[in-house]
């Protein structure tokens, strides 16, 4: 998995299947039965979870991360909006904190 509209449709796949969550790796994924695709990603060793996605438009997901390793609760004041085509990577440009981000692109470039 490389964009973000990959990801919605992993998201929309499980909760159309009626999963509404769904583990890989260490990411324990948490789906909403939504007008619009919105989930949230924790690892195994967070007490939050690390990573809010909404989509917006059928073009935009807005996305908040927890700032200090899944401690805490997500921060949607620094929330950032990225457009379905840009790459689950710029996710480390902008939430450059903490380690679990760089644990949740991992896993997401694997699935």
């Amino acid at each position: 998995m490389n964009i973000f509209r990959e990801l919605k449709n992993l998201a929309l796949e499980k909760i159309n299947e009626g999963k509404l969550s769904y583990t890989f790796g260490d990411l324990n994924f948490q789906f909403y039965e939504s007008n619009v695709c919105e989930f949230n990603i924790s690892t195994i060793t967070a007490d939050f979870p690390v990573i809010k996605f909404e989509e917006r438009s059928d073009e935009i997901f807005t996305v908040a991360v927890a700032e200090k390793n899944g401690t805490e609760e997500i921060l949607y004041a620094k929330s950032k909006q990225f457009q379905m085509d840009d790459s689950i990577t710029t996710l480390l440009r902008y939430f450059d904190y903490g380690k679990d981000i760089n644990i949740v692109v991992g896993d997401l470039l694997k699935l």
